[in-house]
């Protein structure tokens, strides 16, 4: 059944009959409407293989609701979800993506946007509503209108170009030398170029006609982005998910950069007053004195932009991120006479260029930048196949008594339980000074697991038990 994930709907590809998209559009312009954002509408999709003809449907989708109503559709062909996210911003229209970001290829999505952003958990219950009600109440879809359509691929590329060269000095970046990992991301050829225009040499390995289905907290490719770095010489890789709103950086040394880290390094880059992040992020970043507050939300972009919407009210520089990486910057920086634009979703390139930026401006390497944080270190994992029945059961029996579970499964580790925090899935403290985060994902048959440490080898250590102890 399709439904909404952590963010956007969600389902396998089979469920994405022609029908249903109709059923799901009609549900978001009808909302839309209601709300008085119904205009010009903006449309794009990833590389998986089905992204094609769910977007044929969604424009026919479009052209049927709009007949009769002045509205025109802008393809924006294939383009990552935060350059269509801004590009609907700045052209006051909404906003659709037909992705499934990070999930297996035989899974697809839709991402709405609406004229004041990324649409939030209140927005999705209503057009889940509508949804609903149009499913027992289904229109004719046997009318097509053919409406006019405007090829914006071209200008929306270059509109996300200009946002990063209008702020950052086109020097920014000379000296580094990356190697890009384009595999099948969206981004695969305007992040690279974006970078270059800063002044970076990137060396383009891996491109991939099958799509890939890249997780930025699951990574499975160290050993080989170890070797390409090494045999280049370069100060790391970067690449993003399928859809390129979540970022993938491993330092020189072949280390990740975590997506959290990412986050706050860019965040004190900008100068920002407040942050705002999922509970599932480093909690060392929680005591940064860099800003004035910090405050952490469920997981998923829609409740970090709803709480930065509610620090909007006290501060007047104010941002968040994910583990994932993925940054949402909710205001304008103006700094030096250069302007930087606010994006309020899930975005990959900025916070690669801040972290390089941050690390150049302190004269430090890629693998040292994180120093400026305090000490904690997380290490994330996932069982892929894994119901989301079953899940749920788990974490259920799991809460019950959480130091039996883990007195149970890990007993070489001799835990003591201090603490449990049930904001999103279960997230246990333990006086040795170590995290364990269980949560279902809200995306995909997954289960997740984030743990924090002292150390980065006992993380790893520790989540890679967990992960072998669920799979028996």
């Amino acid at each position: 059944m399709l439904k909404f994930g952590t963010s956007g709907v969600r389902g396998l590809v089979v469920e994405f009959t022609h029908k249903e998209i109709c059923l799901f559009i009609w549900a978001f312009l009808t909302h839309a409407k209601n709300v008085g954002q119904l205009t010009n509408i903006a449309i794009a999709m990833d590389l998986r293989e089905s992204s094609p003809t769910l977007k044929n449907s969604a424009i026919e989708a479009i052209q049927i609701f709009t007949r009769g109503i002045s509205c025109n559709i802008f393809d924006c062909d294939t383009l990552p979800t935060p350059a269509l996210a801004y590009f609907a911003q700045e052209k006051k229209c909404l906003g659709i993506v037909i992705t499934g970001s990070h999930i297996p290829a035989d899974r697809n999505g839709l991402k709405f946007y609406l004229q004041s952003g990324e649409t939030l958990k209140s927005d999705d219950h209503a057009i889940f509503n509508i949804y609903e009600n149009l499913k027992t109440n289904p229109p004719s879809f046997r009318e097509i209108h053919t409406g006019h359509i405007d090829n914006a691929s071209t200008d929306a590329r270059k509109l996300y170009l200009d946002r990063y060269l209008n702020y950052f000095p086109p020097h920014t970046l000379t000296g580094y030398k990356f190697i890009f990992y384009q595999h099948s991301s969206v981004a695969r050829e305007l992040f690279p170029e974006i970078l270059r225009a800063l002044g970076a040499d990137v060396l383009l390995r891996g491109r991939s006609d099958i799509f890939i289905p890249v997780d930025t907290e699951a990574v499975q490719a160290v050993d080989q982005f170890k070797i390409w770095i090494k045999e280049a010489g370069a100060h790391g890789l970067i690449t993003t998910d399928g859809d390129a709103d979540r970022p993938l950086f491993i330092d020189q040394l072949g280390a990740i950069l975590p997506g959290d880290k990412l986050g706050a390094l860019t965040a004190i880059y900008l100068e920002l007053d407040a942050i705002a992040m999922p509970i599932s992020c480093n909690s060392g970043i929680l005591s940064c004195p860099s800003f004035k507050k910090v405050v952490t939300t469920k997981i998923g972009s829609p409740y970090v932009v709803n709480a930065l919407n509610q620090l909007a009210t006290e501060f007047s520089l104010i941002g968040g991120f994910e583990a994932n990486g993925g940054f949402i910057l909710q205001s304008d920086i103006h700094k030096k006479g250069r302007f930087l634009k606010k994006l309020p979703t899930r975005d990959a390139v900025l916070p690669v260029i801040c972290t390089l930026a941050l690390a150049k401006q302190i004269s430090v390497s890629t693998s040292k930048v994180t120093n400026l944080l305090a000490g904690k270190h997380t290490s994330s994992g996932l069982i892929r196949n894994y119901a989301n029945e079953k899940s749920q059961a788990l974490i259920e029996s799991v809460s019950e008594d959480p130091s039996e579970y883990f007195r149970q499964i890990l007993p070489e580790w001799k835990l003591t339980l201090s603490s449990v925090n049930n904001q999103d899935g279960l997230r246990c403290q333990f006086i040795e000074n170590l995290i364990i985060h269980l949560r279902p994902s809200g995306n995909a048959p997954e289960f997740r697991c984030y743990i924090e440490a002292d150390e980065v080898k006992v993380a790893n250590a520790l989540c890679q038990d967990i992960l072998t102890a669920l799979s028996k």
